[in-house]
């Protein structure tokens, strides 16, 4: 019983330092991550219409009148 209690307990900081590992290796690239998020959040909010959709509402336009 003692030596499994051991093992755990000797396990566990190793665990603890492989959850910190994903953190640590993106950690330089999170602010870009909650900029692009932030960026896009406010732009759902405040812009009417993308570039994109104005481009594909005006090809179906032109489509529609061809026809």
């Amino acid at each position: 019983m003692w030596q499994g209690k051991r093992g755990a307990g000797e396990r566990a900081p190793g665990l603890a330092r492989a959850a910190v590992l994903p953190l640590l290796i993106t950690a330089p690239v999170l602010p870009t991550i909650a900029e692009w998020g932030v960026g896009r959040f406010v732009a759902m909010l405040t812009v009417r219409e993308y570039p994109s959709e104005v481009g594909a509402r005006r090809w179906m336009q032109e489509k529609s009148s061809r026809t």
